[in-house]
């Protein structure tokens, strides 16, 4: 899976082309609280959930297995320190942060490794937040988008990849607990040419490249069908995912 996310061209598209929700979801599951001392961005990818982070902790590392994406991420949130290293493996002393936030990463660990790290590391009083959202796929007054997206998988399957339930996530094992979960519905008014870049970037596009589709003919089947869904405008397009705390 890690190979997915390791050209150039996907660190630029995540900083480029992914949705603006981070910094919602993390209003919503932060702002109510004081703010960290220092905080961790667990797999920060292109640094799109590192950003916002720096308005909630004084200190924030991004740490991210992918080199390339920590050069796009270092231009994206240049405020922020970073570090290559898998969440297995934390090069960080015990109890170092008052935040560990992981958006959409811990899904590709080894959960048997990374939980008992992110506790590590985390300070006595400190939280871990667990975030994440599904592709944008549906419009809040049509099913033209849902029924794109539906062929869109079935045309480029997505690869398997480990979800996250928050109310049936064990984590006592680990020393955690899990304090808050947060399911969620957000919009954002997005243009026809945004979404089908965004489209691009998922890893889905990516595993069917991989395979040897070409990237051109994705973009093309992309662009073709999704112009009768936008109708040429900006549309509302609604996003599920969930915020869950664990202390």
């Amino acid at each position: 899976m890690a190979d997915l996310f390791a050209s150039v061209e996907m660190a630029l598209g995540y900083a480029r082309s992914r949705p603006p929700l981070h910094a919602l979801i993390l209003e919503r599951a932060c702002a109510p609280s004081a703010p960290a001392g220092r905080a961790l961005d667990l797999g920060c990818g292109s640094g799109l959930s590192t950003a916002p982070l720096l308005r909630y902790a004084r200190h924030v590392t991004g740490l991210d297995p992918n080199v390339k994406m920590l050069r796009v991420a270092a231009g994206v949130a240049p405020g922020a320190a970073y570090v290559a290293a898998a969440a297995e493996e934390m090069p960080f002393p015990e109890g170092c942060f008052d935040l560990v936030a992981a958006a959409g990463s811990l899904n590709f660990t080894d959960f048997d490794r990374s939980f008992p790290e992110v506790r590590r590391v985390l300070a006595p009083s400190g939280r871990l937040l667990i975030y994440d959202f599904a592709m944008g796929c549906e419009f809040p007054d049509s099913e033209a988008l849902a029924a794109w997206h539906d062929e869109f998988k079935r045309r480029y399957p997505s690869p398997p990849a480990r979800a996250i339930d928050p109310p049936s996530l064990d984590v006592a094992p680990y020393g955690l607990r899990l304090d808050l979960h947060d399911p969620f519905t957000l919009s954002l008014t997005l243009p026809p040419a945004f979404y089908l870049d965004y489209a691009m970037t998922e890893t889905n596009v990516s595993s069917a490249i991989a395979a040897g589709t070409p990237e051109a003919v994705i973009r093309h089947w992309c662009e073709t069908t999704l112009a009768p869904v936008f109708d040429a405008r900006p549309r509302e397009v609604l996003f599920r995912g969930y915020a869950a705390t664990c202390r």
